[in-house]
């Protein structure tokens, strides 16, 4: 038993041993390729990155405009372009409106932070280009020509001021890497508006006068160019620009006087003097040169007010026909002679209050209204409650007639017969004052027979003789049948 146990732990140290032994002879031969591949790649690496190394040692840059530029060499490049003097200004625009540079020219802002144009290819000394024939346009200017400033040069002869003409050819003259700039010259009419109130009297109007860049371009560049330029006529004017028989040299015909805005247009023909670049040959080309200005007449300024006024109720309609015309801190108010006839028709008759409104025209053919801005302040109508006590209208009552008494019987022959005396009726009181009385009795009275106990003697004997009559009567018819 113990042979064989040692035997066992034998065979498993053996195996131990051999499992650590393939361990040892792995790891060492990961590290071997380790360093085999890092010993590679940095010996067979390029420092040119894959290109062929120049042999000449020159270092080659490429310019803005994609092309290569010798460093190496003394070359200094720049562009051709172009100044249009105003932010204003525009080149033709197509038929969607929009802005259309010349061909092969680009927008750039140079180092004073002006926005300018350049062709987009590079050129040095000597180089040449054509004038573009695009026109660029400037609201209330004319396009003259392009300006070619004066230009320094110290290995020639400095180069001297002219005015281009649009398809000429022109040559590169700088050295040093300048931009060559052509700029745009516009010529116009300068000429001063004018504004006041209505006063009755024509608005001055002022001459226009040429001038040559009055936008963006320095006074030195525009005294170079002005030479070239004369103008050949006198100034025109009116106001109507497109009726050819309207324009006159002469400004005393124009006379602003209502108020309103005129427009007044100038023009003027300029002869442009041209210069080729090469040949050094002028020619001379006309411009119509133009200008306006506006004159402005204000609606004079008039306050019109009526009266205010007050009464007591009284039936009767309350009026007041007073208007003034009011005249302000300024002394505005109607011009002299000039005025309006007023008509008021505010009126007030009930207890209350309205504005006491008028109407007004001009009063004659020397007045305008539409040279005054009126404006018309009403004042009150106010009638009030009657505060005076009201006089008593109760009508006085009319008195009670006294009633006139029955005449007096005769007395009667007869003995037999009682004398028939009237009771004389006794005198009405009067109804008391404080309440209309009702109908009078006196003319019910008067219309009523008196029924009193003084007549009953007398109505007694005509029944007894009425009967002794019916009585006798009888008798006699009686006794005449008798005696038949």
């Amino acid at each position: 038993m113990s042979s064989s146990i040692a035997q066992e732990q034998q065979r498993k140290y053996v195996k131990r041993r051999s499992e650590s032994g393939m361990k040892k002879h792995l790891i060492a031969v990961l590290l071997t390729a380790c360093l085999l591949f890092s010993f590679g790649t940095t010996a067979f690496a390029e420092s040119s990155g894959g290109q062929e190394p120049k042999t000449d040692g020159a270092n080659i840059s490429v310019a803005q405009n994609g092309t290569e530029q010798d460093d190496s060499e003394e070359v200094a490049t720049g562009w051709f372009g172009y100044y249009l003097s105003s932010e204003d200004a525009k080149w033709p625009l197509d038929g969607n409106g929009k802005e259309t540079y010349p061909d092969g020219v680009e927008q750039y802002t140079d180092k004073k932070g002006k926005t300018k144009y350049r062709e987009q290819t590079r050129v040095k000394q000597g180089n040449e280009t054509t004038v573009t024939t695009s026109v660029p346009v400037l609201s209330e200017h004319t396009f003259l020509g392009w300006g070619d400033k004066k230009r320094d040069r110290t290995d020639a002869p400095d180069q001297s001021a002219a005015i281009r003409e649009a398809g000429k050819t022109i040559v590169y003259y700088y050295k040093n890497g300048k931009a060559y700039t052509l700029d745009a010259l516009w010529g116009s009419l300068s000429i001063e508006g004018a504004s006041k109130v209505y006063d009755g009297q024509p608005i001055g109007v002022n001459a226009a006068s040429f001038a040559l860049n009055d936008v963006a371009l320095s006074d030195t560049y525009a005294d170079q160019y002005e030479e070239f330029l004369n103008c050949e006529s006198q100034i025109q004017y009116s106001t109507d620009k497109n009726d050819e028989n309207s324009w006159t040299p002469d400004l005393n015909e124009f006379k602003f006087v209502d108020a309103g805005s005129y427009t007044l247009y100038a023009k003027q023909k300029v002869l442009v003097t041209l210069t080729d670049f090469k040949s050094g040959d002028t020619k001379q080309e006309t411009r119509e040169v133009v200008g306006q200005a506006t004159y402005t007449i204000a609606p004079r300024p008039v306050t019109l007010t009526s009266a205010s006024d007050t009464k007591e109720y009284d039936g009767e309609a309350l009026t007041n026909d007073t208007v003034t015309a009011t005249v302000t801190a300024e002394g505005k108010g109607f011009v002299e002679g000039q005025g309006v006839t007023i008509t008021v028709t505010g009126t007030q008759t009930e207890v209350g209050s309205s504005d006491n409104t008028f109407t007004y025209e001009p009063k004659d053919n020397n007045t305008n209204l539409s040279n005054y801005e009126i404006k018309p302040i009403y004042g009150k109508l106010t009638v009030t409650e009657n505060t005076t006590p009201t006089p008593d209208t109760t009508p006085t009552p009319t008195p009670t007639p006294v009633v006139t008494p029955a005449p007096t019987a005769a007395p009667s022959t007869d003995d037999t017969t009682p004398e028939n005396t009237a009771t004389p009726a006794p005198t009405a009181t009067a109804a008391p004052t404080a309440t209309p009385a009702p109908a009078p009795a006196a003319a019910r009275a008067a219309t009523t027979i008196p029924q009193t106990g003084d007549n009953f003697p007398a109505v007694a004997l005509v029944i007894v003789m009425l009967a002794a009559i019916v009585g006798l009567g009888i008798t006699v018819v009686l006794r005449t049948d008798k005696k038949k």
